[in-house]
C-alpha cells in the first residue's frame, strides 16, 4: 500500500470556520476546532497511488496506510485531544491559483460541528462505530455543498464576495446502513439523506458532521472557481467539491458527547443551557475532557 506523502505541519493559525463565534450555537449539537495540519495527495479512504491536493485538519501526518486505528491517539489539531480523526478535502482554485484558507485571529473560532441535522427523534441517534469512514460530495453524490460569502446560502457560486471571503459548506449525510464501515466498499450505497425526519427501517441515525471552510479571496471578484482532481477547462460554477472523514475520536469521548449534547438535548435549547462541555474547548482554554 503506498503511503503517500507526508503532511507539512502549518505553524501558522490556518482555520477551518465561518465566524468567530462559530464554536458554540444553539440545539442539540457539540462543536470541535480542528486547524489544518497540512496540505497532501493522500487520500486514506481511496489510497490512490497519484491522488490530487487535499487540505487536511485532526491527525496529523496522515498517509494512505492511515486507518480509525493508526489515527486514534496521535497528535492532533483538534482542540479536543480525545479527537484523533482525519477531515479532509480537495485543494480549491481561483483562475488556477490555490486559495488558502482563512487565517483565524481567535483561538476556537474554526469548527467541525456534530449535530441532530434532520433527525426528529434525537435519541435514536448512535455514535459512529469506531472504524467509521465517510465522504460527502458534490456532483451527484451523497450529502451536500453549499456556497457562500462568510457563510453558505445555496448551491450555486456567487459571482463577487464583499468581505473578500468564499465559503464552502459540506454536510455529510445521516443514515447508515448499520453494515459497511468503508466508503471505498460503498456498494450498494451505505449512507443516505433522512426523510421527514426519519431513516428508513433497519437504518441507523448518525450524528450529522457539517464542515465550512473560508478561502481568502483576492478581490471582490469569485473568478473561475476549481476544485482539484476535476482536470482543466472546467466553466465556473463546475462543482465537485468533496469532504472526507475518517473515525479517530476515543469512543468513550465520542459516546459522552453524542449522549449528552444531541441525544438528550432539545433542539430549542440555548448555549447556556448545555454542559459546558459541548461548547469547543478551544474557546475557553481548554485542551479536551
Amino acid at each position: 500500500m503506498t503511503k503517500g506523502l507526508l503532511l507539512s505541519v502549518l505553524v501558522c493559525g490556518l482555520v477551518l470556520g465561518v465566524v468567530a463565534t462559530a464554536f458554540a450555537k444553539n440545539g442539540a449539537n457539540f462543536g470541535n476546532t480542528c486547524d489544518v495540519v497540512g496540505h497532501s495527495t493522500a487520500d486514506p479512504i481511496y489510497e490512490p497511488d497519484h491522488g490530487h491536493p487535499h487540505v487536511f485538519y485532526g491527525a496529523v501526518d496522515v498517509t494512505n496506510g492511515d486507518t480509525s486505528d493508526t489515527l486514534r491517539g496521535r497528535d492532533t489539531s483538534c482542540r479536543r485531544v480525545e479527537n484523533a480523526s482525519a477531515y479532509w478535502h480537495p485543494e480549491v482554485y481561483r483562475n488556477g491559483n490555490p486559495l488558502r484558507v482563512y487565517e483565524g485571529k481567535v483561538r476556537g473560532d474554526n469548527t467541525i460541528y456534530y449535530d441532530a441535522g434532520k433527525i426528529a427523534e434525537q435519541r435514536t441517534i448512535s455514535p459512529f462505530p469506531a472504524d467509521f469512514e465517510a465522504v460527502a460530495r458534490d456532483g451527484g453524490g451523497v450529502g451536500d455543498v453549499e456556497w457562500g460569502c462568510g457563510r453558505a446560502t445555496g448551491d450555486d457560486l456567487p459571482k463577487t464576495c464583499k468581505n473578500k471571503m468564499l465559503t464552502a459548506r459540506v454536510a455529510f449525510p445521516q443514515c447508515w446502513d448499520g453494515n459497511h464501515v468503508s466508503e471505498a466498499a460503498n456498494e450498494p450505497e451505505r449512507l443516505v439523506d433522512p426523510v421527514d425526519g426519519r431513516c428508513k427501517k433497519g437504518w441507523k441515525p448518525l450524528p450529522k458532521i457539517t464542515m465550512s471552510v473560508n478561502f481568502v479571496l483576492p478581490s471582490r471578484r469569485v473568478g473561475n472557481i476549481t476544485v482539484a482532481g476535476n482536470g482543466p477547462g472546467m466553466r465556473t460554477g463546475f462543482r465537485t467539491m468533496h469532504a472526507d472523514f475518517v473515525n479517530g475520536w476515543e469512543m468513550t469521548e465520542l459516546t459522552k458527547l453524542v449522549n449528552d449534547c444531541i441525544r438528550t438535548v432539545p433542539d430549542n435549547i440555548t448555549v447556556n443551557q448545555k454542559p459546558d462541555y459541548c461548547q469547543d474547548p478551544g474557546r475557553n482554554g481548554l485542551v479536551g475532557r
